[in-house]
């Protein structure tokens, strides 16, 4: 990953190891961006049994949790069949024992 900036009207790439603050800041801003969160357990346990990667969960509030996914192409489609009420066939074994997983990382999150 190269980070560009401008910087006097030349043109100057840094590494991701780069220590500049100003480097490190896009490079947390160009993370965040790339995350999906969803706080929807029974959505969060389909698109991990369709095996979109989970980051991690952050908290977004007092009594709410979010799942955080990278964002991949198809994800969102995913997210909008979901909330459409579309029919998506996956394996039930694999959805509950997803579900049960999460449930278990949601309760020992702090």
């Amino acid at each position: 990953m190269l980070l560009f900036s401008a910087k006097d009207g030349g043109a100057k790439f840094c590494t991701p190891f780069c220590n500049k603050s100003a480097c490190k800041d896009r490079g947390m801003r160009d993370e965040k961006e790339k995350q999906v969160p969803v706080s929807d357990l029974g959505l969060a346990s389909l698109l991990v049994t369709l095996n979109f990667e989970l980051i991690d969960l952050e908290r977004a509030n007092e009594k709410r949790i979010n799942f955080l996914f990278v964002w991949t192409e198809g994800i969102e489609k995913v997210i909008s069949d979901f909330l459409g009420d579309a029919q998506i066939t996956v394996p039930v074994q694999r959805l509950f024992q997803n579900q049960r997983q999460l449930k278990n990382r949601l309760y020992a999150f702090k």
